[in-house]
């Protein structure tokens, strides 16, 4: 158990720094511990081996390939499911058809037209990204990456982060 105690001088109330301290120290003493891995979780040691964790402990994980000390690990990721890359498809097909077509239009309009024609042909570029943002976004989200969080534990002195 850790007792914390926030000293001030005396005849003085505490102050907010005080109060930040007495808030995130016990939180941060309290991440030592590896609490991200519950038996049932799919992880993936040091970017390379992937299993499932059977039981944990002090020392390292039992994982279904094998036993894994924590000493041994340089990287440790737990699966988070499997995302899509909808919204990137989006954005490269956006800016595939509006930026060639914009420029385009700003290319004939150096040689001389009205306001109107020139708004007028930004106003398609635009429409032509929008298109071709649709096409991105329907082949992005035919992509599917596994989404892996990584997660600190403690060994020895010093903690091991991704």
């Amino acid at each position: 158990m850790t007792v914390l105690a926030v000293a001030t001088r005396p005849g003085r109330r505490p102050g907010y720094c005080q109060a930040l301290a007495a808030a995130v120290l016990p939180v941060s003493l309290a991440v030592g511990s590896v609490s991200a891995q519950h038996p049932g979780d799919t992880v993936r040691v040091s970017g390379e081996q992937v299993g499932v964790v059977v039981e944990a402990d002090s020392a390292g994980l039992l994982l279904s390939f094998g036993y894994v000390p924590y000493a041994g690990m340089q990287r440790l990721e737990v699966w988070g499911g499997v995302g899509n890359h909808t919204m990137r498809g989006l954005k490269y097909g956006f800016m595939a058809g509006a930026i060639p077509s914009g420029a385009l239009v700003t290319f004939y309009c150096l040689s001389g037209c009205s306001a109107s024609d020139y708004a007028m042909g930004l106003a398609i570029s635009a429409g032509m990204g929008v298109l071709a943002g649709v096409v991105g976004s329907l082949i992005g989200s035919a992509f599917e990456t596994d989404i892996w969080r990584p997660v600190p534990f403690r060994v020895g002195s010093h903690y091991g982060w991704p």
